[in-house]
């Protein structure tokens, strides 16, 4: 998978992306506290033969900076909505594990029309 860094409206992010091309459904995996997207990558890099796979590090967790305190599940689902603002996805299939799961049920509580479908695995909290 390719790494990239963007910018969105309230920092950067570090993603991982691949893909057969951006024409294809869109899949975000959302890691779990106190790790990176990483350990997600097994996982995306079956899924990119069909479809368009992103796996970003949240603001604060490797090598996304982050604020001087730690992000609320809320703050953290709405980076999420930020991240797909960044890229240009107006909807996705969003895949979390463990803490990732609340902050995909934060971002989709507050942003439904963005959320394709909610995948969580193993959810906390």
């Amino acid at each position: 998978m390719a790494k990239d860094r963007i910018t969105a409206q309230q920092g950067e992010f570090f993603y991982r992306h691949a893909g057969p091309d951006q024409s294809a459904p869109a899949v975000v995996h959302i890691h779990g506290f106190g790790i990176s997207g990483s350990y997600l990558l097994p996982t995306a890099a079956l899924l990119t033969d069909e479809f368009d796979t992103y796996v970003p590090d949240l603001p604060g967790f490797g090598r996304t900076p982050g604020p001087a305190r730690p992000m609320s599940i809320i703050e953290l689902g709405d980076a999420v909505i930020r991240f797909l603002d960044s890229v240009g996805l107006e909807k996705a299939t969003l895949v979390g594990n463990s803490m990732g799961c609340p902050v995909i049920g934060r971002a989709a509580e507050r942003h439904p029309d963005r959320v394709e479908r909610a995948i969580l695995v193993s959810p906390a909290g």
